[in-house]
């Protein structure tokens, strides 16, 4: 159950970053989106997100 509980507040902060930041630095002209570097930043910043989404509470 607890499994669960962190599978459902981990998703919504995940999925929000990596399609808002997705589309936020794929403006910026020198960023490589489809480079395995690219891929592995945006990766690494929305599972960030998606921790703090389980650890802090809503404000």
């Amino acid at each position: 159950m607890r499994i669960l509980n962190f599978v459902k507040k981990f998703y919504r902060p995940f999925i929000l970053t990596y399609l808002f930041f997705s589309i936020g630095i794929g403006f910026y002209p020198s960023f490589e989106f489809f480079s395995f570097k690219g891929q592995l930043l945006i990766l690494a910043v929305s599972i960030f997100n998606g921790i703090l989404g389980v650890y802090v509470k809503k404000l």
